[in-house]
């Protein structure tokens, strides 16, 4: 044997048994860590799946939103001529009601009149 490879055979068999005590050790340090990385990874891994389930989730919702306005606003346009028309006939009546009120008030009046008239007349015949 080489010097070089006598010195990476350990000598006695208490060496061989400290270097396999430590190579258990290293295993087992090993074995844990890839333990609890593997459960991160899978914690990792859940999260990237809802968020992208999240993500199509709010495409659906987003798109849905889009949809909704646009058929809302169609419905208003749509309505607004008759929402204008309504104002226009509202004021109509509005007006045609004041108008009538005057008109009642002066037919009230030329009624009273035409009464004293009357009143009058009756009140100048039993006199003559």
């Amino acid at each position: 044997m080489s010097k070089a490879s006598e010195a990476s055979v350990p000598d006695t068999v208490e060496g061989l048994r400290r270097q396999n005590s430590a190579y258990r050790a290293l295993c087992a340090s090993l074995e844990a860590t890839q333990a609890i990385q593997t459960a991160e990874g899978r914690k990792y891994h859940e999260a990237v799946s809802t968020l992208e389930s999240e993500r199509a989730a709010n495409a659906i919702l987003t798109d849905e939103n889009a949809r909704l306005t646009k058929e809302r606003d169609m419905a208003v346009e749509a309505l607004r001529p008759f929402v204008d028309g309504a104002a226009h006939t509202m004021v109509f009546l509005k007006s045609r009601e004041k108008m009538h009120r005057c008109g009642q008030d002066l037919y009230q009046e030329e009624v009273d009149r035409a009464r004293d008239t009357l009143a009058q007349l009756e009140a100048s015949k039993g006199e003559g």
